[in-house]
């Protein structure tokens, strides 16, 4: 990367962090324990939506996940869960960047 490239980056981050602290304070607002994450999932879609980004939320189902080699059965429905696929097409065959994380956290006891 080059340093002009960096420099920018980096300077954008600093001027908007108030704003990254009021999307994160909203974003912790809404409950996300398991089974919960809906309004936070809904809250981030919209967010991404606001930005222009394309939006698509999808739900798992119980047969297409118990196949998964790793799939351990939580007792936690999947309805009212849904991931939030956001993206912003590139142009041409550049490089592409995923994030990825997840919503639901333990409880607090």
């Amino acid at each position: 990367m080059k340093a002009s490239m960096r420099s920018e980056i980096v300077d954008r981050v600093e001027r908007s962090f108030g704003e990254q602290c009021d999307f994160l304070l909203s974003l912790v607002s809404h409950r996300s324990l398991p089974g919960h994450e809906g309004s936070c999932q809904a809250f981030f879609a919209e967010t991404c939506s606001n930005l222009g980004l394309e939006v698509e939320l999808c739900e798992a189902s119980p047969e297409t996940v118990s196949r998964h080699p790793a799939y351990i059965d939580t007792g936690v429905p999947y309805g009212g869960r849904p991931n939030v696929i956001a993206r912003r097409k590139g142009k041409g065959a550049d490089r592409s960047l995923i994030l990825n994380g997840h919503a639901d956290v333990v409880s607090v006891e």
